[in-house]
């Protein structure tokens, strides 16, 4: 199964072909996902470190990561 997505003019777009034509993402997550392309880098990092680098929990001290 084939499926591609990207950002072009603020909107995530995906399409299901190769040559297929590309067509918006009308979900939560490509509101999302366009609302996140329109913060400032500063913003976007911010936001990232909220979150737990192995999982994604909305914990940044998340145990997965423990070694120990």
């Amino acid at each position: 199964m084939y499926y591609e997505e990207k950002f072009d003019g603020g909107i995530l777009w995906f399409r299901t072909t190769p040559d297929g034509p590309w067509k918006p993402v009308e979900s939560r997550f490509g509101a999302a996902a366009a609302k996140f392309a329109q913060l400032s880098d500063d913003e976007r990092l911010r936001l990232i470190a909220m979150t737990c680098r192995g999982c994604g929990v909305l914990d940044p001290r998340c145990q997965c990561w423990n070694d120990d």
